[in-house]
């Protein structure tokens, strides 16, 4: 008799918790199940959004070299992705973004280098090629400048390779300044110096 109670217990409780999924997250159909994730989510959105946080903070180098073996194995993937997602973020925020941007210091040289650019294309002194120089995909590629002191001098980059040249300069960039700053340093503390020498060499005779 027992026996016969505990096995009923367990398949009343069994039937409650298949009942209790079936009512509240379906298993069976996907798009139901992932509006039900979507609907969750955004009820609980803020408990999501500190796990998310803390997850990433704990996980940082593993999310990197994650998200770094990804884009390896589906590079036509993320180049979709990110054309996809520039063309949209262009549209919604790209003038306003643009007219800041054109203020700022330096950027005089870079709009007058691509202007020349564009130029020499309509012109036909320069004659865009119909793949990447770098990687060698087949795409409408940018004019990539190392200098735009140089505003002729260009590379035919992709969208992806562009971006990496950018960083690539800007990096090359910040190492000429701290170089700079530090002989600028170095001259400043060596003419303190000589002064310094000179006036106690008259003080003390």
């Amino acid at each position: 008799m027992f026996l016969l109670m505990k096995l009923l217990a367990k398949r009343t409780s069994r039937t409650r918790h298949i009942l209790w999924y079936d009512t509240s997250m379906p298993l069976k159909d996907p798009e139901a199940r992932k509006k039900y994730n979507r609907e969750h989510r955004l009820k609980n959105l803020e408990k999501y959004k500190q796990r998310d946080r803390e997850y990433r903070e704990n996980n940082a180098e593993k999310i990197y070299e994650r998200n770094k073996k990804y884009v390896a194995n589906n590079i036509e993937k993320q180049r979709t992705w990110v054309q996809k997602a520039s063309r949209t973020w262009r549209k919604k925020h790209g003038a306003e973004y643009y007219k800041q941007y054109a203020q700022k210091e330096g950027e005089h040289a870079k709009h007058a280098a691509r202007a020349r650019v564009y130029d020499a294309i309509r012109r036909g002194i320069f004659i865009r090629p119909g793949h990447c120089v770098f990687c060698g995909i087949q795409c409408k590629p940018h004019a990539h400048h190392d200098d735009y002191e140089k505003p002729l001098e260009v590379i035919w980059l992709c969208l992806l390779c562009h971006k990496s040249a950018d960083k690539k300069r800007s990096l090359r960039k910040d190492r000429n300044i701290s170089r700079q700053e530090h002989k600028q340093n170095v001259s400043t503390n060596r003419t303190d110096s000589v002064q310094w020498i000179e006036a106690h060499n008259l003080q003390h005779g």
